[in-house]
């Protein structure tokens, strides 16, 4: 399991690309230890007042701690 925080200015138009700046915080198992900075692309598929769904790619770096 990988623990993820996820941020976005809001309120944020649903268009043709929604954009996500996120970290990631650690994890169980084999992916403890991980940390690292990753950017959401999605494509909208939902949007409500407090809840979005998307669709896209994930680019980012990481590194595990040993």
């Amino acid at each position: 399991m990988i623990f993820e925080e996820v941020s976005t200015t809001a309120p944020q138009l649903m268009g043709p690309v929604v954009a996500f700046k996120g970290t990631w915080e650690g994890g169980t198992g084999k992916y403890a230890g991980l940390t690292g900075d990753i950017d959401i692309r999605g494509e909208g598929v939902l949007a409500t007042d407090t809840l979005t769904q998307a669709i896209g790619r994930k680019t980012g770096s990481y590194k595990i701690a040993p």
